[in-house]
């Protein structure tokens, strides 16, 4: 109820004489309209959001090093690099169950398969760049039917790592 509402409804209960009727009562402080402490989210940008210096491995790694990396980190996916460092696919959870081939039961029973992270990734990587918007990032993800994005600089190196559990946790922040 706005202040002016309340100041008539308070007149309306006052006596003729002046008077305040038992029934008025003061009315409480108006509390302040809430703002939300997240920015538009039309401005945020990737650079805002993503995870920095993202655990990369190398295209030539085995597939177990991967396993071991994402479950130590508690993370879904890796970029992977070449000999240079820059981004030359991402090896994720999926990835590494795949369809139930011989590297997935290898992998259940503790064998090493000799497989390497450069023949079961996802390539090429879908890219951004840190000037790109959350609105275009979240657009390119369902686009793509992908969970992350990797932030690359102007040599392809990776800088960053958006995923769809960095925008889960933007909204539940508010």
């Amino acid at each position: 109820m706005s202040r002016m509402a309340l100041s008539r409804a308070r007149r309306s209960l006052d006596s003729d004489d002046g008077r305040r009727s038992p029934l008025t009562v003061d009315p409480l402080p108006m509390a302040e309209p809430r703002v939300s402490a997240m920015p538009n989210f039309a401005e945020l940008r990737v650079a805002d959001l993503m995870t920095i210096d993202p655990v990369a491995i190398a295209a030539d790694a085995s597939i177990e090093d991967a396993e071991s990396l994402i479950a130590s980190y508690r993370i879904s996916g890796l970029p992977v690099v070449d000999a240079g460092g820059r981004l030359v696919g991402v090896i994720s959870k999926t990835d590494l169950i795949g369809d139930g081939s011989i590297a997935l039961d290898a992998l259940l029973r503790g064998n090493r398969t000799g497989l390497k992270v450069g023949e079961l990734m996802t390539a090429p990587a879908i890219t951004v760049r840190l000037d790109t918007t959350l609105v275009e990032a979240a657009r390119i993800m369902t686009d793509a039917h992908i969970h992350r994005l990797v932030a690359v600089d102007e040599q392809d190196r990776p800088i960053g790592v958006l995923s769809a559990s960095d925008f889960v946790a933007l909204v539940a922040e508010d």
